[in-house]
């Protein structure tokens, strides 16, 4: 849960300052980081379950595509994964080991391993990270997150391991989250060791804005000036919303600080969202997934000139994504090329055991060949079962939804129970599929009009992490 300078979940990214004389390259990389960062967006607190169970491979085998033979190397990667059982943390990570391939042994090398630990919360609280030496784990490093009693995260740590002392050593980076009244985040703030004073010190803050209906509007940026020992401005990023409370258009600015001004450099437009669940910017888990935006640049007052695009196509079954493209504007013929390094990603899957995914392959675009080829594929193996959130023991007690069926408004209510508590709302088709995810207070409604008349599963989740289920009929 580092700092990744997250906007809205998986909304606009921004990777440092950007000024008037921003270069191509940088502004390719700043690029890329915002589509990685929409890549790695993880499920949130539901992690894909089924009201008929689930699966989770517990091996990973990782091959490289070898152009010249055309054809798969011999795998180059692999990975064990245990899984916590139990509400709440059943099928998330609690182990992962990595193993390289001997090809002249024929035998799998253990190299790194981690290590996580969450909270009766469903929170996580310790990641560690350990690498072998024969014959035995040796820690490397960890981080360690603290909560308030709104399960937000108020403080992480991250510490390397002293051989010397064969201990955890000093405190080498610190991130502190701060919330308002209405526990929306507005200010974190980074720290780093400083191995001349031996002292954390201030590196970087960012604080938010909002707007009444408590969606961030304005993030700012700022970085640690050791000579006045102040921060000082760096960076702002300005969101506007559509009246769905999306947001549709973004600006960028950096700071002059000869002039004592904000510059527009570069605005991100023709926002096109696949799916918008949130717009908290301190819910690590919500899930939104964007299908198209570009970067312009300013040349001008007021003149703004295409630069980048990205598109992206998701599988319907749980949002995977199937093409992550990157475009260039060419100004020879006033049209997007894609570039090299754009993805195509085929999955297959497993009926038997619910659709899980035993083989992913990622194919890269090669303008020489105007086409996809081959580049990475992981073998997923031995499903392990997930029960799934029939077998809850930290259950609602005392809920009512209604009317049931429904043709328009669900309402959710859960006695003696504040109306300002935050509930997290999953609906999933009978087959598992998830259908919408939405944040609610207790007793409001959701909106399940543009459903299809049908029989769905409803998954309730206060922010104390207890969860209740039941079936609800759209009509």
């Amino acid at each position: 849960m580092k700092k990744k300078l997250i906007i809205l979940g998986s909304a606009i990214y921004v990777v440092g300052y950007m000024n008037a004389q921003t270069t191509f390259t940088a502004l390719k990389t700043k690029m890329q980081a915002f589509t990685n960062t929409i890549q790695n967006q993880k499920s949130h607190n539901f992690n894909q379950i089924s009201s008929t169970g689930y699966y989770l491979p517990s091996v990973e085998v990782h091959y490289m595509f070898d152009t010249v033979a055309n054809n798969w190397k011999a795998p180059h990667d692999s990975v064990t994964i245990s899984y916590y059982s139990g509400w709440p943390n059943e099928g998330k990570v609690n182990e992962k080991i990595h193993h390289g391939y001997d090809s002249f042994t024929n035998s799998w090398n253990p190299q790194n391993k981690e290590y996580n630990n969450y909270n009766n919360n469903g929170l996580l609280i310790a990641k560690r990270n350990y690498y072998f030496s024969s014959p035995n784990w040796q820690p490397s490093y960890r981080d360690s997150i603290v909560y308030n009693s709104n399960n937000k995260p108020i403080e992480e740590m991250g510490q390397n391991w002293d051989n010397v002392s064969n201990n955890w050593g000093n405190i080498t980076t610190k991130t502190t989250y701060t919330y308002n009244s209405n526990n929306k985040l507005i200010a974190e703030e980074h720290f780093q060791w400083d191995w001349i004073t031996n002292t954390l010190t201030p590196f970087s803050k960012t604080t938010y804005s909002y707007n009444a209906a408590m969606q961030p509007t304005l993030e700012l940026g700022m970085n640690w000036d050791n000579a006045t020992s102040t921060y000082m401005n760096n960076y702002q990023n300005v969101y506007k919303y559509d009246s769905n409370g999306k947001i549709n258009l973004a600006y960028m600015l950096s700071y002059n600080s000869s002039s004592n001004s904000w510059d527009t450099t570069v605005r991100i437009v023709n926002i096109i969202w696949y799916k918008w669940y949130s717009s908290d910017i301190e819910d690590i888990n919500n899930k939104n997934l964007i299908s198209n935006f570009e970067f312009q640049v300013r040349t001008g007052p007021g003149v703004y000139l295409p630069t980048f695009k990205v598109s992206h196509t998701y599988d319907p079954i749980d949002d995977r994504i199937l093409t992550n493209d990157n475009y260039s504007w060419d100004t020879g013929t006033n049209s997007w090329k894609k570039q090299n390094g754009s993805q195509q990603y085929q999955y297959t899957r497993d009926a038997s055991h619910n659709n899980m995914v035993i083989e992913s392959i990622e194919k890269d675009w090669y303008n020489h060949l105007n086409a996809y080829r081959n580049y990475y594929k992981i073998s997923y193996r031995n499903p392990q079962y997930m029960t799934s959130v029939k077998n809850f023991d930290n259950s609602i007690n005392g809920y009512l939804i209604y009317p049931n069926p429904s043709s328009d408004q669900l309402y959710i209510s859960i006695n003696n129970m504040p109306s300002n508590e935050e509930l997290q709302v999953k609906i999933s088709n009978l087959q598992g599929q998830e259908i919408i995810y939405q944040k609610l207070l207790n007793h409001q409604s959701l909106n399940v009009s543009d459903l299809s008349n049908d029989i769905y599963i409803l998954q309730i989740q206060t922010s104390n992490g207890k969860n209740a289920q039941t079936k609800f009929v759209k009509n």
